[in-house]
């Protein structure tokens, strides 16, 4: 049940990185460097290195969860020319010490508080 859960979110979200991609690729824009911040499992880092010529990628994982999962999948992605940097950080405006909230769904875990109410939420929760 959980995998499929798993392929609905990733349907929903290939129409939202499909338009992304498209606006990229019609400005012809070139990467010497291209940060992913949420690389989740990288999910971004094989797209965008399939699609464009980066030189340099840094990729940053907050969740040391989703960090390990991450370095076991990069060793399966096939990179044209891309030096691929993995930090296990979080970027943001304030240097602090936080807890990261680890969702079952990992691509929704975050530093930030949760707002039961937000119409994201209930649909995933839903789903």
């Amino acid at each position: 049940m959980n995998k499929l859960i798993l392929l609905v979110l990733k349907f929903f979200d290939f129409f939202h990185q499909r338009k992304i991609l498209k606006f990229l690729k019609s400005k012809k824009i070139i990467f010497d460097i291209f940060f992913d911040v949420g690389a989740h499992h990288g999910e971004t880092i094989k797209i965008y290195t399939k699609n464009f010529d980066i030189k340099n990628m840094y990729c940053f994982e907050a969740s040391s969860t989703n960090f390990l999962n991450l370095k076991k999948k990069i060793n399966r992605i096939k990179f044209k020319e891309t030096n691929l940097i993995l930090e296990n950080y979080a970027l943001g405006a304030n240097k602090a010490n936080t807890q990261m909230k680890q969702m079952i769904e990992s691509s929704s875990s975050t530093i930030n508080e949760i707002n039961l109410d937000s119409k994201y939420f209930k649909k995933k929760k839903k789903l």
